[in-house]
């Protein structure tokens, strides 16, 4: 009799050990859009230095806007150039996004020259404010969605940059409007 008290709690104790260490084998789900992760990381406060634009998880980029950058905010859709190729995307994701520098401090900048659209394969997108010159090389991006942090480039990354716009469109200044 005495057995049979015991009983149920050693099954119920048994179950309860083997459902605490079984696996999950199945497959994570995705990431999430990169608003949803940038939301997430920004809020999540990883670290005073963490570089945060490296934290996301982004698919292919499929096509890229370049527009002169507007002091009202807006992103313009009036693209001085258009990137479609494989080769040029994936150094503007590799280079100019994951492989800038974070830069620490606070953030006061003048307005920005350009401003970059990317459409990623999973249909998320992405947006850039952009400070390159052809005389003061070293490259400054900053995340649209996030104007607390600003990342640099190198030189070199600067000017295969801007070989992605025509000539007569780089400026020397911001545009004013």
């Amino acid at each position: 009799m005495k057995l049979m008290k015991v009983a149920p709690f050693l099954v119920g104790t048994a179950l309860l050990l083997v459902a605490c260490g079984e696996q999950d084998n199945t497959t994570s789900e995705p990431a999430g859009s990169i608003a949803e992760q940038k939301e997430a990381i920004y809020e999540s406060a990883q670290s005073d230095s963490e570089h945060y634009l490296k934290l996301v998880e982004r698919s292919e980029p499929v096509w890229a806007g370049i527009s002169y950058a507007s002091l009202s905010g807006s992103v313009s859709s009036d693209y001085i150039a258009e990137i479609e190729d494989t080769e040029s995307l994936q150094f503007i994701v590799d280079e100019m996004i994951e492989g800038s520098e974070r830069q620490p401090g606070i953030v006061d900048v003048t307005p920005p020259y350009y401003d970059m659209k990317i459409d990623y394969a999973d249909g998320s997108e992405e947006v850039f404010h952009l400070w390159v010159t052809e005389d003061e090389l070293t490259g400054t991006i900053m995340d649209s969605e996030n104007t607390h942090f600003i990342y640099t480039f190198s030189d070199e990354v600067s000017e295969q940059f801007l070989s992605l716009i025509p000539d007569d469109m780089i400026l020397d200044e911001p545009v004013s409007d």
